[in-house]
């Protein structure tokens, strides 16, 4: 047997008695603190001197080192490599940490934007002014299923009307009528009608003879077929 090989089988056998010894050592700690918290009689400094003697063998037990390392996430007790082999860990005590992945927020999805018609694609885009009692009527042929969309704003108050033939003619001549679709006594408003049956409807703009002052108004109107 070479040299070399005889002084490894040495320090092998010397760290072997070493280990045993350490072992006897933590067992007879572990013992004499069980011990003393048995005849503590519920004294508080024996039970912890006993603890304290009892727990550190169990804490020198690497598995139970890193154990405690990885549940605090913290590096609390320090480890070396032959501590870690010993244990039949394959790593590197200075590699035994927890990570924890940062938190990540999914960015908000903004609401959709509602973009209005461009003026050119209205069918109806005017300007104008409504004295008390006056009104602007707008003509549609619709079919069953279309949608007349559009909107109206004025300086002042308005009433906005979606009336057939009889209708309109009533509304003309002073007498009650019944409107597909209304908004009274506005100075804004989305307009979405959908027509029951194919006919003439008539969109029409209504300042009350009440009032004193000329409403400045703007409608835009569209079909949806």
């Amino acid at each position: 047997m070479s040299r070399r090989r005889q002084a490894e089988d040495e320090d092998d056998k010397a760290g072997g008695q070493d280990r045993l010894g350490e072992a006897i050592g933590e067992g007879i700690l572990f013992v004499v603190g069980l011990y003393l918290i048995y005849v503590s009689n519920w004294n508080w400094l024996l039970i912890g001197i006993g603890a304290v003697f009892a727990g550190s063998p169990v804490l020198q037990i690497p598995a139970i080192r890193i154990a405690i390392n990885n549940k605090t996430g913290h590096q609390i007790f320090s480890l070396s490599d032959s501590q870690i082999s010993d244990s039949n860990i394959i790593q590197k005590a200075r590699d035994v940490h927890i990570y924890e992945a940062p938190r990540t927020v999914a960015p908000e999805t903004p609401p959709p934007i509602e973009r209005e018609k461009e003026p050119e694609d209205w069918e109806v885009d005017e300007e104008f002014t409504l004295e008390p009692d006056g009104y602007r009527e707008f003509r549609f042929e619709l079919e069953e299923g279309d949608r007349l969309v559009g909107s109206v704003e004025a300086d002042e108050d308005v009433s906005c009307y979606v009336l057939g033939r009889l209708s309109v003619k009533s509304f003309e001549d002073g007498e009650n009528f019944n409107p597909y679709w209304e908004n009274e006594d506005i100075t804004r408003t989305k307009v979405s009608y959908v027509a029951e049956a194919g006919r003439t409807y008539f969109f029409v703009v209504y300042r009350d003879e009440d009032e004193d002052e000329d409403a400045s108004v703007s409608v835009k109107l569209l079909v949806e077929s």
